[in-house]
C-alpha cells in the first residue's frame, strides 16, 4: 500500500515515468518499502569486475549521514557546510552535477542540565548550559522524503523544510525545536519523516507532540499525540487487516497508532540504559514487527499484530537478549535477516524471523549496512569496503569486493535503476551495477 501510494504521487508530479520498476524510485529512508529491499529490479551485475564496478561519477560533498533519495534523474541529500549551514542539494543522477541548492543557519542546540560536579549551599547541582554533541559529526543525519513533487528535509537542529522538488524553492518550514515541540537531541536530529495519505509524520518529542502529522502542501497540524521524548528511530506503516497502522520506537517506549488522527492502540516499555532508540522498526510477513535496541542485554525481538475490531493490538513472539542493534537496520531475505550484531564485536549476524535464532555472525564486516537485493546483499561497511555477497545456511558467500572510501561509511547505501549511490563524510559517488546487454 505504502509503494503505491508512493509511487502513484511521483506519476501525477510528473517525476517518473509509468514504465519504470519499483525499484526505479527511492523516495525515502529504506527505500520504496522502507525496508533497505528490492525485489523488482532490472538484471545487474553477477560478480563485479577485479578493479570494483564501475565508477561514473565521484564529487566532495559537506558533512553528514543524510541518506540519499531519488527517482533515476535527480538524486537529493543534505550536508553541512563549512560556514555553519545546512544544505538541500539536489543533483543529477547521470552526471552528479549540482541542480539546486537550499541553504539555512543551523547553530546547534543548547539547553540546561544539572552539573553534578558543582553544587549550592543546599547540595542540589547547579545549572550549566549542555550542547549538541559534534562528536561523530557536525552534518544532518536524517533522510529526505519525496513525494508528489515536494521534498521534505529535518536537519541535525530539528529544522523542517518543504521544498519544491524541481526548484529548491521554499514552500514551508518549521523548527520542531524552538517552536516548543521537539527533543533536544544530543548527537543531533536522525529520524527520517514518512508520508501518509496527504500529510507527512515526523517525530517531534515532548509534551503532547512526540509525533505530529502536517499537511504536505501547507505544514499545517493535522494531529499530535504522545509525551515522549525522541531519540533518532524513524517511524513505520504497517496495514493489518485493512487497517492502516503506524509503529513508532521512541527513547523509552515503542508505540503504534492511527496514523489517520494520531490515536494510540498500544504501547510497551523497550528502555535500554541510554534511553535511546535508534533502529527503525521493520515489517515482516504475517504483520509482525521487528524491534532491535542497543548498548545492554534488551536485544531483539518480535510481535505480531492483530486487528481487533477498529483497534489494531500486539502480542509477543519472541525475544532475543543476544541481538544487537547498529547504526543501521537488519534486512530480510525470505525466513531470515542480517545486519549488525551489535555489542562490543560489531560483527555481521543472520538470525531466523520465526524464532529469533542467531544461525551464524560474519567478524569481517564491521557495522555494516546492508540492501537486499532479490536473495543477494550489497554490504557497505564502516571502513569503506563495497561487497556483492549472498547469504546461504552456514554463512556469507562473498563474490566481489571493493574499496570505497577511505573515510567512515556510515550511511547506508541507495540503488536507483541499477546505480548504487554512497557517501561518506568528504565526497559522494555513483557505482554502475547495471549488467550489461548481452550480443
Amino acid at each position: 500500500m505504502r509503494i503505491r501510494h508512493l509511487l502513484a504521487a511521483a506519476l501525477l508530479a510528473g517525476l517518473v515515468t509509468p514504465h519504470l520498476f519499483a525499484a526505479d524510485v527511492w523516495p525515502q529512508w529504506g527505500g520504496p518499502e522502507r525496508n533497505f529491499a528490492l525485489t523488482n529490479t532490472k538484471p545487474l551485475l553477477k560478480k563485479w569486475p577485479e578493479a570494483g564496478p564501475p565508477k561514473i561519477w565521484q564529487r566532495s560533498l559537506g558533512d553528514g549521514y543524510s541518506t540519499i533519495v531519488g527517482d533515476g534523474q535527480t538524486i537529493y541529500t543534505m550536508y553541512r557546510s563549512t560556514d555553519g549551514k545546512e544544505i538541500v542539494i539536489a543533483l543529477n543522477a547521470l552526471t552528479g552535477k549540482t541542480e539546486w541548492e537550499y541553504a539555512y543557519d543551523a547553530p546547534f542546540l543548547t539547553k540546561m542540565v544539572e552539573d553534578d560536579e558543582n553544587k549550592d549551599e543546599n547540595g542540589k547541582p547547579k545549572m550549566k548550559e549542555q550542547k549538541q554533541s559534534t562528536e561523530f559529526g557536525e552534518g544532518p543525519a536524517a533522510s529526505p522524503l519525496l513525494v508528489d513533487g515536494r521534498l521534505y528535509t529535518i536537519g541535525f537542529t530539528n529544522k523542517m523544510h518543504c521544498l519544491d522538488a524541481k526548484t529548491g524553492k521554499l514552500l514551508w518550514k518549521k523548527d520542531l525545536y524552538n517552536d516548543g515541540w521537539g527533543s533536544f537531541v544530543y548527537f543531533g536530529y536522525a529520524s527520517s519523516p514518512i508520508a501518509y495519505k496527504d500529510t507527512v509524520i515526523a517525530l517531534a518529542g515532548t509534551k503532547g507532540h512526540a509525533v505530529v502529522a502536517l499537511d504536505q502542501k501547507t505544514g499545517e497540524v493535522r494531529w499530535q499525540t504522545g509525551d515522549n521524548e525522541i531519540t533518532y528511530s524513524s517511524p513505520t506503516l504497517v496495514t493489518v487487516d485493512g487497517l492502516d497502522h503506524l509503529v513508532v520506537f521512541c527513547g523509552d517506549e515503542v508505540l503504534g497508532m492511527s496514523p489517520n488522527d494520531g490515536k494510540v492502540h498500544w504501547r510497551f516499555e523497550y528502555k535500554n540504559q541510554f534511553g535511546t532508540a535508534i533502529n527503525t522498526p521493520v515489517v515482516l510477513p504475517d504483520d509482525c514487527i521487528f524491534i532491535v535496541t542497543g548498548g545492554d542485554e534488551l536485544g531483539g525481538k518480535v510481535i505480531k499484530l492483530k486487528r481487533k475490531g477498529d483497534k489494531i493490538k500486539y502480542e509477543d513472539v519472541w525475544q532475543n537478549k543476544k541481538l544487537g542493534g547498529g547504526l543501521n537496520n537488519a534486512v530480510r531475505i525470505g525466513d531470515r535477516m542480517y545486519g549488525p550484531g551489535g555489542g562490543r564485536k560489531p560483527f555481521m549476524v543472520a538470525f531466523d524471523i520465526k524464532t529469533g535464532e542467531i544461525v551464524w555472525r560474519e567478524r569481517d564486516m564491521p557495522k555494516i549496512k546492508c540492501l537486499a537485493v532479490n536473495d543477494h546483499l550489497i554490504v557497505l561497511d564502516e571502513n569503506g569496503n563495497l561487497s556483492l555477497a549472498k547469504p546461504n545456511s552456514d554463512g556469507l558467500e562473498t563474490i566481489s569486493t571493493t574499496k570505497v572510501s577511505e573515510g567512515r561509511t556510515w550511511t547506508a547505501p541507495t540503488l536507483i535503476d541499477g546505480i548504487l549511490y554512497m557517501r561518506d563524510r568528504k565526497d559522494i559517488a555513483a557505482y554502475d551495477l547495471r549488467a550489461k546487454p548481452m550480443s
